[in-house]
């Protein structure tokens, strides 16, 4: 401390949105599957954005997303990692990615795509977010909205939404985060602090229909007992304030690192689950639901089910783990293409099966990472 180390130094183009492109590029490439898609950010006018512009255009021949502001600086991320790749400090200056010409052009790019879904993450401010949202709900075919927290000094932009825009189930705005458990826990106390589980009009009643009552909670403890992961995602709250944030958020994939990951979902077929098969591969560890009110012949309620990480993922000679939520992210969006399993009714066996799918195969692309100088693997492209 207070003095220069020797060291390496490595540059590369990058940040959240970049990462999780890439990865979704490698991912529709492991699918064998093609699919329109467009990287939306902003650059200064400077030697470091003309460099990032360049190569953008050899990876995606498309920069039209991407917007030259004049008189800004290139956004940059320093990191520093111990010899064994794990994150010891870094330091983010995104102070182009809060300027308000950007949150115009992304509401331009949304409008002139006219997408099936969104991912965002929360280096905009929440003015961005609300910005996307609004967007969005002006298509005709409104997208739907996947937010990535990104770190937890700026996760709280997420409660810091317009209130009129973070709309309570059948009308949720953002259908999918994926934060990891200190995140979560981070998200939780600042919907709190904004008074959103104070809703006794909308909120509330959405919350007392998933039937998260002592015969719920039972089913938990008798699983906990068992099972050293259920155990663990009790007693540090991960499932309690999932389930507080079901009402505006209806699906939660929470990263675990080594433990893998587990969603949490606000589900209006949850009496379907009982008769899903579950020989394949890539079946959860456990699956548990609640039984919650009848609406119009559908049963609410919670799911949750617990994705261990895939034996391949074991024991890795972890190089970096700057892009492995973000390879994790971009992988499981691409699988939407073919099946969006984010809706709140099970349609099809096939969607509950490639639901399991992209959520094991997106933690073997966060592992392809984990081990490669890259911050996103292209060895992704080959799952």
């Amino acid at each position: 401390m207070n003095d220069s180390n020797p060291g390496s130094l490595k540059s590369s183009v990058g940040g959240v949105g970049y990462n999780v492109s890439m990865a979704y590029k490698y991912g529709l490439e492991s699918q064998g599957k093609k699919g329109s898609y467009r990287f939306v950010s902003a650059v200064g006018d400077d030697f470091a954005g003309h460099s990032i512009l360049k190569q953008i255009n050899e990876n995606y021949h498309d920069i039209s997303g991407i917007s030259v502001q004049n008189g800004k600086q290139t956004a940059q991320y320093s990191a520093i990692l111990d010899s064994d790749g794990l994150l010891l400090l870094a330091c983010a200056d995104m102070a182009i990615m809060e300027d308000v010409s950007l949150v115009k052009h992304v509401s331009k790019q949304i409008e002139r795509a006219q997408p099936r879904f969104v991912v965002v993450d929360c280096n905009l401010l929440s003015a961005g977010l609300d910005a996307v949202i609004e967007a969005c709900s002006k298509q005709i075919h409104r997208p739907k909205i996947i937010v990535e927290p990104t770190s937890q000094p700026k996760l709280a932009r997420i409660a810091g939404i317009n209130s009129r825009r973070l709309s309570v189930f059948p009308n949720c705005n953002i259908h999918m985060i994926t934060p990891t458990s200190d995140e979560l826990s981070q998200i939780h106390q600042s919907f709190a602090m904004r008074e959103l589980f104070d809703d006794y009009d909308y909120w509330f009643p959405v919350l007392d229909s998933l039937g998260i009552d002592s015969t719920f909670r039972d089913k938990m403890s008798a699983l906990a007992a068992k099972n050293p992961t259920m155990k663990a995602l009790m007693d540090t709250g991960v499932l309690q304030q999932s389930f507080q944030l079901l009402p505006y958020i209806p699906n939660i994939l929470v990263k675990l690192g080594p433990r893998g990951c587990v969603l949490i979902k606000l589900s209006t077929s949850v009496a379907d689950y009982k008769s899903v098969p579950t020989t394949s591969a890539y079946a959860p560890e456990f699956t548990l639901t609640s039984m919650g009110r009848e609406v119009d012949g559908n049963r609410l309620g919670v799911v949750v089910q617990y994705f261990p990480i895939p034996s391949e993922n074991e024991d890795l000679a972890i190089v970096n783990v700057t892009g492995a939520g973000d390879s994790l992210l971009g992988y499981l969006s691409s699988t939407l293409v073919a099946e969006d399993w984010m809706s709140y009714h099970i349609e099809s066996l096939e969607q509950e099966w490639a639901k399991w799918e992209s959520i094991y195969k997106s933690q073997l692309a966060s592992g392809k990472s984990l081990v490669s100088e890259d911050a996103v693997s292209r060895e992704i492209g080959q799952i």
